[in-house]
């Protein structure tokens, strides 16, 4: 058909078209679609996509575009690249708004990662970062092992590096596991413990019976005995180096201990409450921890005789 011909076919098809009812409308459109080969479909549907929806991602400004998915979670920018594919491909490109994303999440930002400018590349790396943390909020992200033994409740855990796990209960009982298998390795009694402390080849034991005692680990026998407390011992600190211990006590004081001859060289005082936490930060400094309200930071340099101590509240 010539140029002029078809023009004034065309013309009169949609004059006519415009007349008819939407049914007669309908019937013409499934004629029209059984009558388009291949080429003529593949061109509908790529023009179907800029006819029925209006994106306003290739209509407004790079700029205007990224300030308008500024106010969207990245969650509502994922659900958006599911709208259509070229609301896909725009909102992929917003390299800024992944990489904020990342961060925002906690996502681990290497070197190599800061000069990349793909926003593919942050997008993909929002997605895996945000999968490892829905998996870490719903305990899915580790293998998990119940460890089963104690008969009263588990008042402290002490971890040797390795694979073994120590365990302290009120029953009197320190159980040791193997965290790989989560089977009970070895087990061996001592007093109801409420703190206890690894050292080399010995476990000291923080108990509410007062004292603090020392035990083999090998063969579960009773080495030495600490006593001076008159309240439950919560809390232990060990500094080999210097032959060292640090105890907290319900008895509202601290002690520090020779390891070796279990001589108590000084009591610290000045509390009126529990001692619940101690902790030997560098040798020779040590930090008390009494309560929420109040900090004693201690000098302990015993190899020149020397105490000193100030108190934060």
């Amino acid at each position: 058909m010539e140029r002029e011909a078809f023009s004034i076919w065309k013309d009169s098809f949609k004059d006519r078209f415009i007349k008819l009812s939407l049914s007669q409308r309908l019937d013409v459109a499934k004629l029209f679609l059984k009558l388009c080969e291949v080429k003529e479909l593949t061109y509908l549907i790529t023009e179907m996509d800029g006819l029925l929806v209006r994106n306003f991602t290739r209509l407004l400004p790079t700029e205007v575009v990224n300030e308008i998915l500024s106010y969207l979670d990245p969650t509502s920018m994922l659900n958006c690249c599911q709208v259509q594919r070229s609301w896909n491909e725009d909102i992929t490109r917003s390299c800024d708004l992944w990489k904020k994303s990342c961060i925002d999440i906690g996502c681990k930002v290497l070197k190599t990662d800061v000069g990349v400018n793909s926003g593919k590349f942050w997008r993909e790396k929002f997605v895996h970062g945000s999968k490892c943390f829905h998996k870490l909020k719903s305990h899915q992200f580790h293998d998990t092992l119940e460890l089963c033994g104690h008969k009263q409740r588990v008042y402290c855990l002490q971890y040797d590096g390795n694979d073994k796990l120590y365990s302290g209960s009120g029953d009197g009982q320190i159980c040791i596991w193997n965290i790989n298998s989560g089977s009970l390795f070895k087990t061996f009694t001592v007093e109801p413990c409420s703190d206890i402390v690894l050292a080399t080849s010995l476990l000291y034991v923080g108990s509410f019976t007062c004292i603090i005692s020392c035990w083999n680990i090998e063969n579960g026998g009773h080495c030495k005995s600490y006593r001076g407390h008159t309240g439950a011992v919560f809390s232990l600190a060990l500094n080999e180096a210097h032959d060292l211990l640090l105890s907290g006590s319900t008895d509202q004081t601290a002690r520090l201990w020779k390891i070796s001859t279990c001589e108590t060289l000084h009591v610290f005082h000045g509390h009126d409450c529990w001692v619940k936490k101690v902790n030997s930060v560098s040798s020779p400094i040590s930090i008390l921890c009494f309560k929420f309200s109040t900090l004693l930071c201690v000098n302990a340099n015993i190899l020149n005789n020397l105490i000193t101590g100030v108190t934060f509240k």
